[in-house]
């Protein structure tokens, strides 16, 4: 089952730099991965978002898919023990996604993209929404459409106004896709039981991955 939670604001691999923190204290509740190709623009600020959540037990892994920009260079010039980065040949935004997806600690898994930008509390009450529903696969929400220059374009008082369906996930997503990237928490388990991005998609791979997740989960959400 999917839970609906209100938010506001989205095999040849190299190893580039892995600063894995296994030996923590306290393990991350959720991976955030990131695909990143030529992204020098936005990485940055995307990752800044992540870094400034309030939830603090937070594992993210940046897949860099064969940038040819400065995106390697911004990656080494980050500290954080929160980060890991992997290099990998270019293989696409599902590849890249899946190889992040491998190597997630956290029960629950985040995908970003590389352009998009965390609410500080985003992470939070995605986590407590799956935390207190334990017989739901992930909880999707709302979010903001922004310019280059961070101008909102939608507006926020029209939120509420925008209902997601309240039962029936799987057939209410066939006839449309009302999930995006960047504002769905996935139990990391279910991500995988289903396998996955379909790599062999070149358009829709996020649509399709949704209706497997949905299918998983039942015909009544």
């Amino acid at each position: 089952r999917w839970m609906d939670v209100p938010r506001i604001r989205c095999r040849d691999m190299e190893t580039l730099a892995v600063k894995l923190s296994a030996a923590d204290a306290t393990p991350p509740k959720v991976t955030v991965v990131i695909a990143a190709y030529n992204a020098e623009r936005f990485i940055r600020q995307t990752l800044d978002s992540v870094f400034a959540q309030s939830l603090r037990e937070v594992e993210l892994i940046v897949v860099d898919d064969g940038s040819t920009d400065g995106t390697p260079a911004i990656l080494r010039g980050i500290d954080d023990r929160r980060l890991s980065v992997l290099r990998q040949a270019n293989g696409g935004v599902s590849a890249a996604r899946n190889a992040g997806l491998a190597l997630a600690r956290a029960p629950y898994i985040f995908f970003l993209d590389a352009d998009d930008i965390l609410v500080p509390d985003a992470l939070q009450r995605m986590v407590a929404t799956l935390d207190n529903n334990p017989d739901r696969v992930a909880c999707f929400a709302h979010h903001i459409r922004i310019t280059e220059d961070g101008a909102e374009l939608t507006r926020r008082s029209d939120l509420p106004l925008k209902m997601f369906p309240a039962a029936d996930t799987l057939r209410n997503l066939v006839a449309k896709n009302f999930i995006v990237c960047g504002a769905i928490c996935i139990r990391t388990e279910a991500a995988r039981g289903v396998r996955g991005f379909n790599p062999d998609l070149k358009w829709g791979e996020d649509w399709e991955f949704w209706c497997r997740l949905a299918l998983l989960a039942g015909v009544n959400m």
